[in-house]
């Protein structure tokens, strides 16, 4: 993959203008991706649910050549690192502890136990079909935990590697696709099965990754569905804060070249989550923290997806071609363990109620 790029003067920029002059022709193409994927998503295709992320990768492939100049090569590499882990951090205000408490210790537990099967079964995939055990750990992180944001902060806490950037766009791709097949065919396969209401909404909630792709398969069955499926869904999401934090430090510890720094940026998203929990059960404080919340989600929303763009920028066409196609059996295998492992959480929870 292309190496971090490097100013072509020996001097740092001496002052913030500087800095801004040679940040800023990245930001405002990776910006630009962003904003056109989302008005493509939102606007020009209304009767096709196509995620805003899968378009910011195609159309910052498809302009990648533009990536390799200098000019925009800086700006793209803050967007890609920088703002990546905000939005990270800006993940934690998806989750009220309080919410997830509700959820009761078994189904805690049994959340806990599906997802390392999954991220275990993408990795043992990934050694038995000669592929790197970090894509494994990308890709069974991104099936577990909640798809393309769970892959880009993962990514992030992994040492780097020839082909890194591709190995993400890849899975990102692949989990969407199957995600999308998911809203139509989970609940097709729950109701097959004789789930009830909340049982569904167990299944949905466990093993679909996107949450906006949660809420649209779950409400489209029942209210209580939804409302189940939502608080599953968002359990998982509160469990990337450990999972990133044993991904650093497994990989940091020297088991692959290289080495992972602790990343620190989760302890931004453990922070946010508690100050969600804290402020979302405050009567008083709860008027004025909702505008500033819908605002941070919202500005979430968009450095995710601007990441993305810069990501998708900053990588040929060719490295993700390169990605080999028994890779997707990984993405597939890991798809499968977490769909078998929720509709068994689900079966038990309804035999323990």
């Amino acid at each position: 993959m292309n190496a971090d790029p490097v100013s072509a003067h020996d001097a740092r920029p001496s002052s913030l203008q500087e800095e801004f002059s040679l940040l800023w022709p990245g930001l405002a193409l990776a910006g630009l991706v962003a904003i056109t994927a989302r008005t493509a998503s939102s606007w020009m295709l209304p009767t096709v649910d196509v995620p805003a992320l899968v378009l910011a990768l195609v159309i910052g492939l498809a302009i990648g050549q533009i990536g390799r100049e200098p000019v925009v090569a800086p700006g793209l590499a803050i967007c890609a690192k920088t703002l990546l882990k905000v939005a990270v951090v800006l993940l934690g205000l998806r989750v009220a502890l309080q919410d997830i408490a509700q959820l009761g210790l078994a189904t805690l537990v049994g959340l806990v136990v599906m997802m390392a099967m999954t991220v275990a079964a993408a990795v043992v995939a990934a050694r038995l079909l000669s592929q790197s055990s970090l894509f494994g750990t990308v890709a069974g992180v991104a099936t577990a935990v909640c798809g393309a944001s769970a892959a880009l902060a993962t990514a992030s806490v992994l040492p780097s590697y020839k082909g890194k950037e591709a190995d993400v766009l890849f899975v990102i791709l692949t989990v969407n696709i199957l995600s999308t097949i998911a809203m139509v065919v989970y609940p097709l396969l729950g109701a097959s099965l004789g789930f009830g209401d909340t049982q569904m909404g167990v299944m949905l909630g466990a093993s679909i990754h996107d949450v906006a792709q949660v809420i649209g398969s779950a409400y489209a069955v029942s209210e209580q569905t939804g409302n189940t499926a939502v608080v599953v869904k968002l359990a998982r999401v509160s469990l990337l804060l450990p999972v990133l934090v044993i991904v650093g430090y497994v990989f940091g510890r020297g088991n692959v070249s290289g080495k992972a720094p602790f990343p620190w940026f989760v302890l931004g998203f453990l922070v946010l989550c508690v100050a969600n929990t804290l402020l979302s059960s405050s009567a008083s404080l709860l008027p004025y923290y909702l505008p500033a919340h819908g605002f941070l989600r919202l500005a979430g929303d968009w450095l995710m997806l601007t990441a993305i763009a810069a990501i998708a920028i900053r990588s040929p066409v060719s490295e993700l071609l390169r990605v080999p196609l028994k890779s997707s059996a990984i993405v597939v295998l890991a798809t499968g363990v977490c769909l078998g492992a929720a509709t068994l959480l689900a079966s038990l929870l309804a035999s323990l109620a």
